[in-house]
């Protein structure tokens, strides 16, 4: 019987402080992606109906993200700011791309023409979330 409540006692009090530590909430998740800066590859695609349920066209500075970051739309809305070839702009999250690398952005003709030629195809980008 010793043994048991020994075990018991043991077992709880390593696993109390685990179970007391405080989850950030959303206005500290939101801060903290702000800080964070992801590289990946930027290409451009034509708009029309994202995912997040917004009609943009080819003229309007928004981007896709990964289908991994997109996460069933919970990025929908927020700005990023782009990074390339020492130029930068910002743009709204407007819908997923399916065959992009999780920190890859996909770009409208407009938001990928600020930085190169459609011809180019892919470039190098950086890029964080402002919102």
């Amino acid at each position: 019987m010793y043994k048991l409540t020994f075990i018991l006692f043991s077992f709880f009090s390593f696993a109390l402080p685990i179970l007391a530590v405080p989850v950030p909430a959303s206005d500290e998740i939101n801060a903290l992606e702000k800080r964070v800066t992801y590289s990946g590859r930027g290409t451009w695609y034509e708009t029309g109906m994202g995912n997040c349920g917004w009609e943009n066209n080819d003229n309007q500075l928004v981007v896709a993200v990964s289908e991994s970051v997109y996460s069933n739309g919970v990025h929908c809305g927020k700005t990023v700011l782009v990074h390339s070839g020492g130029k930068t702009a910002q743009a709204e999250v407007v819908d997923s791309c399916p065959g992009c690398g999780e920190n890859d952005l996909d770009m409208s003709p407009a938001m990928f023409q600020h930085f190169s030629g459609l011809g180019t195809g892919v470039i190098s980008i950086q890029w964080s979330y402002t919102s």
